[in-house]
């Protein structure tokens, strides 16, 4: 063997001979170790198929969130968790009042002292029942439905009698629906009216009755049926020192959002009142 296979040899032996007190503590070290045998229940034969050991599911209780407690300040303060009463401020007494709204159908109860007997909307008190005249020159037929008269007019008509103005009048084609053949276009005379009573514009047309916006609830005390009151929206009705205000009416399905004010309550009661079946 030649001097410099030697040498490389030297190196080589120097790291087996370092490498071995290492090998002894590690040998040493784990001859200290122990595994803890398996108890022998847990022990599988490996010529047995694999069993799964079952489990009992934990025994859960089920809880049950309490109901909203009312406020100090009345019934209807109730905090619920997604449904937070709405508070409004009431200017003539300078204190505040509680809006909880109700389910769409609740109905009404002897206590509450009114009952909903149905929601409608008016026709309004001017109707176009058609036009007359040719392209250029054409005047709308209307109709006063409190006195039955019928005139004809144009656009920047005003009837002081019924308190309406005739802002914009013209006939068009229109697609009408026939229920024996297909639609079809055919002339229709439209006009724009300002109601002077309420500011509002209403459409009419000559193929179909117009209504007033605003829709009539006609309600009944609950110990006087024969005794009818009709409100609009924002009208009041007094009996017994008793306030009821119509703060909204629907009507399909006919319902109707009253409140209801006395003496010895510092809060209005609201009810949403359905028809009775």
């Amino acid at each position: 063997m030649t001097s410099h296979r030697i040498l490389d040899l030297i190196p080589l032996r120097s790291a087996l001979v370092a490498l071995l007190p290492v090998a002894a503590g590690v040998g040493w070290r784990a001859s200290f170790l122990s595994v803890p045998a398996l108890p022998a229940h847990n022990a599988v034969s490996v010529n047995e198929a694999y069993r799964p050991a079952g489990f009992d599911a934990p025994m859960g209780r089920s809880r049950k969130w309490e109901d909203p407690s009312p406020q100090r300040h009345g019934a209807e303060w109730i905090y619920d968790v997604f449904t937070p009463p709405a508070i409004y401020y009431h200017a003539e007494r300078g204190e505040f009042s509680v809006y909880s709204a109700p389910p769409a159908a609740v109905t009404t109860t002897r206590d509450f002292g009114l009952e909903l007997v149905g929601v409608r909307r008016e026709p309004f008190r001017l109707q176009l029942v058609g036009f007359v005249g040719g392209e250029g020159n054409y005047l709308g037929a209307f109709e006063n439905i409190l006195t039955a008269e019928h005139f004809l007019a144009r656009e920047g008509r005003r009837v002081p009698a019924l308190g309406v103005s005739i802002v914009d009048f013209k006939v068009q084609r229109m697609v009408v629906d026939s229920p024996d053949s297909m639609p079809v276009s055919d002339l229709t005379a439209v006009a724009v009216v300002r109601d002077e009573r309420t500011g509002e514009m209403i459409e009419l047309n000559s193929r179909e009755r117009g209504y007033e916006e605003a829709l009539i609830a006609t309600l009944v005390p609950g110990d006087s049926p024969e005794e009818r009151t009709e409100l609009r929206p924002g009208e009041e009705y007094h009996r017994r020192g008793i306030r009821y205000k119509l703060r909204e009416a629907r009507l399909m399905p006919p319902a109707a959002d009253v409140a209801r004010e006395s003496a010895d309550s510092p809060f209005p009661e609201i009810k949403t009142l359905v028809p009775r079946p």
